[in-house]
């Protein structure tokens, strides 16, 4: 049961690469996999089988994900441009919270504080 959940996820995270904007890596965060996955690339040299049973699952979810919505994603952006392109910034803007609790979670494990080095590499990419 397991890995048909990661499948759908990685459906999840397929359709996110298709939207304009929206990340996989994003969505992977939201979903709660992203470490599991990084771990898995990182080890799938050494713990292969246990890296296949995360990233065979995640890949073939990817996969549908891209090749089944693309078309989906294609006829809303033609056909329903407005409610759709807001829907995408709904996605990006939602994504903000999570990504936000991760970064401050990661400063208080680290025991670093937010100073002006941060604001001024994030404000350089914003830009």
């Amino acid at each position: 049961m397991n890995y048909f959940w990661m499948i759908i996820k990685g459906v999840m995270m397929g359709i996110a690469n298709i939207v304009p904007g929206v990340s996989g890596g994003t969505m992977a965060i939201s979903l709660g996999i992203y470490d599991d996955m990084i771990y898995a690339i990182s080890h799938l040299i050494k713990k292969w089988k246990n890296s296949l049973k995360i990233l065979l699952p995640l890949g073939i979810g990817l996969a549908i994900g891209v090749v089944f919505f693309s078309y989906a994603i294609e006829f809303l952006l033609s056909q329903y441009t407005l409610p759709t392109a807001l829907a995408f910034i709904g996605l990006i803007l939602g994504g903000l919270p999570i990504l936000f609790q991760e970064f401050r979670a990661a400063m208080k494990q680290k025991r670093v504080n937010l100073n002006i080095t941060h604001i001024v590499v994030f404000l350089i990419f914003l830009y």
